[in-house]
């Protein structure tokens, strides 16, 4: 992936997570896949951007278990 590309995504994803909150709120399952992704493209080891992503997933999905 090239790096404009890297930033569309993530940019499309972001978008897509706030409107997703402002929908369903912050503890639905359609925010968490949304999450999800997001932390899938910014899952880089050295990209320390990701970090605020994984912890959500992790709070979320407990909420789920």
């Amino acid at each position: 992936m090239q790096q404009g590309d890297f930033i569309l995504a993530e940019s499309s994803l972001r978008q897509a997570l706030n409107i997703r909150e402002q929908w369903f709120g912050m503890s639905h399952p359609l925010v968490a896949e949304v999450l999800y992704s997001l932390a899938q493209l910014m899952g880089n080891p050295d990209n320390y951007r990701g970090w605020d992503i994984y912890s959500r997933i992790k709070d979320t999905k407990m909420s789920y278990i």
